[in-house]
């Protein structure tokens, strides 16, 4: 009797461990997910606009189009421009990710890119 218990703890803490550890890894690579497609949809929007009479609305949906495209993984995304000056070649966007984990809790998390066209 001693040892059925011992086992079942032992393989609750070994599920345990694993959820946790899976857990982490989702985290991390939603993470890197996230900040890579982020900065390549800035990146291709800015260099797509620059110099143009694009609205700042059409920007945002063409960084949404191209977020959409790099992010696979389940969430809502919330975008803003914090700064869209085609004409010098500046454009920060910032996102914030809202999520749930396998443990039910909703997280956010907040990401900020800016992309500067280098003139000579």
């Amino acid at each position: 009797m001693k040892n059925v218990i011992i086992g079942i703890t032992g393989g609750f803490i070994l599920l345990y461990t694993v959820v946790i550890c899976l857990s982490i890894y989702g985290s991390v690579s939603r993470s890197n997910e996230m900040e890579h497609g982020l900065s390549r949809s800035v990146e291709t929007v800015l260099l797509r606009s620059y110099q143009t009479s694009t609205s700042h609305s059409e920007v945002l949906t063409q960084v949404e189009q191209e977020l959409q495209q790099w992010i696979a993984s389940e969430s809502e995304v919330e975008i803003t421009l914090k700064v869209c000056d085609l004409q010098k070649g500046i454009l920060s966007v910032e996102v914030i990710e809202q999520y749930r984990t396998p443990f039910g809790a909703v997280r956010k998390k907040q990401y900020e890119k800016t992309a500067i066209i280098e003139t000579a």
